[in-house]
């Protein structure tokens, strides 16, 4: 039981690192990618069995409906990817929510 708990108690504290982090460490950052993949690192480097992350959001722009970015273990970086507001129209967009809880 008391290795369970240092167990517990060191990955708490990495929680705590990375909120800590997320919360002041990253207030000059202007990249939301390079953000993205530090978190990403950091979670992994945890210990949480992390190989991909995807961060998805809409934007207030008259070209692009939304914005994704893609991060690998394997690869340096990320993708970023611009999503166009025709994705709306294509007949697989309505089937991709069905499968939601």
């Amino acid at each position: 039981m008391r290795q369970d708990r240092a167990a517990h108690s060191g990955t708490l504290v990495k929680k705590d690192e990375i909120l800590q982090w997320l919360l002041v460490g990253t207030r000059t950052e202007l990249s939301i990618e390079k953000i993205f993949v530090d978190l990403c690192v950091k979670l992994a480097s945890s210990g949480l069995p992390l190989a991909r992350a995807s961060l998805h959001f809409r934007t207030h722009n008259p070209e692009w409906l939304g914005s994704r970015i893609l991060w690998q273990v394997a690869v340096q970086g990320c993708r970023t990817e611009s999503v166009a507001y025709e994705v709306e129209d294509n007949s697989f967009y309505p089937q991709s929510f069905q499968n939601d809880n």
